[in-house]
């Protein structure tokens, strides 16, 4: 990539932080009158389209290339040091099941039946820590999953800005980058 390219990656990146930083706090504004009130899920489901897209840069893939949830995973794992059952519930909850469902659901672990569930909140000093012993929707024993959209906002700006670091340097990032940016550019299908 050339320079003036590299600049534009970082430009995009970065915006992307930035509107998600701006678009948390819109999401939990106290009510400004009484029909107003915290919109969380929307915010739940653009941090995870963020993360979808900064793995797919990292990866050199969007659509088709593997498994998306692995993928996203697996970036939650290396680049923002999450746990793996963290990530894996808060991936699961707040791409798959809010996306396809308009709710997050429990999740049931089936190698030890263990279940988890999600408590999302603007901030949250126990963020990607699990809560063991709850009792939700008549289930006891449950283990919660503390998601703070700050904290991740946070800790995606320091994993934009590692990717941004090592893709200057990288020339396989950089053409993961350039084919991620083609991929997406435009959506080709028959209409």
């Amino acid at each position: 990539m050339q320079p003036v390219e590299i600049k534009a990656a970082k430009a995009v990146l970065r915006g992307k932080v930035a509107s998600l930083r701006n678009d948390y706090k819109k999401a939990f504004a106290p009510p400004n009158d009484e029909s107003s009130q915290p919109a969380p899920f929307p915010i739940a489901m653009y941090v995870m389209s963020a993360l979808d897209l900064l793995s797919s840069c990292e990866a050199g893939w969007n659509f088709g290339g593997g498994n998306q949830t692995d993928r996203m995973v697996d970036y939650l794992v290396d680049h923002f040091h999450y746990d793996r059952i963290s990530s894996v519930v808060a991936v699961t909850s707040f791409r798959h099941q809010l996306m396809h469902t308009s709710e997050p659901r429990l999740i049931k672990d089936t190698n030890t039946n263990d279940m988890y569930y999600w408590k999302l909140a603007d901030t949250s000093n126990r963020h990607m820590q699990l809560d063991r012993n709850q009792t939700i929707q008549g289930y006891s024993d449950v283990v919660g999953i503390n998601f703070g959209i700050e904290q991740f906002t946070d800790d995606f700006e320091r994993a934009t800005e590692d990717y941004l670091s090592r893709m200057e340097q990288d020339t396989q990032l950089q053409d993961n980058y350039v084919a991620v940016r083609e991929e997406i550019k435009i959506k080709e299908l028959p209409l």
